[in-house]
C-alpha cells in the first residue's frame, strides 16, 4: 500500500510518516530529499522565521513550482512501489492530490493495479 502524506511545513509530517513507515516495516521518501540535476534549490522556508522574506502567496508559488519539478520522480517512486507491492511512506509538502489523481487517470499500469 502507498501512503501519501502531505501538508505544510513544521506540522509534524515527517514524525507521523516516520512512525507509519516504521510500524509497517516499509520504506519511507521524503519529496525533500530529492534532487534534481542542473536545477538550483530554491527555499521556500527556513527553520529560522527571521530568514522567512516571501509572502504567503509567494511561498504557496514557490511549494507549487517545486511540486511540478518533482512530479516525475514522485509519480515514479509510487508507481515502483505499487508495481512491487512494497508498503510506501512518501512524505512532504510537494505531495499534491494532483498527483495521484493524475496518476490514476494516465498511467495504464498504476491504474490497473490501483483498482485491485
Amino acid at each position: 500500500m502507498i501512503y501519501l502524506i502531505g501538508g505544510a511545513p513544521r506540522v509534524g509530517r515527517s514524525t507521523i510518516a516516520s512512525q507509519l513507515a516504521g510500524s509497517l516495516h516499509g520504506r519511507l521518501v521524503s519529496t525533500d530529499g530529492l534532487e534534481y540535476l542542473n536545477k538550483a534549490a530554491s527555499v521556500c522556508f527556513y527553520p529560522d522565521e527571521k530568514r522567512n522574506i516571501l509572502t504567503p502567496e509567494e511561498r504557496l508559488q514557490c511549494v507549487l513550482r517545486e511540486a511540478g519539478e518533482r512530479y516525475d520522480s514522485v509519480s515514479s517512486i509510487i508507481r515502483d512501489a505499487t508495481l512491487d507491492g512494497q508498503d510506501t511512506v512518501v512524505e512532504g509538502v510537494h505531495v499534491l492530490p494532483s498527483i495521484m489523481a493524475n496518476l490514476l487517470e494516465h498511467d495504464e499500469d498504476y491504474g490497473r493495479v490501483a483498482r485491485r
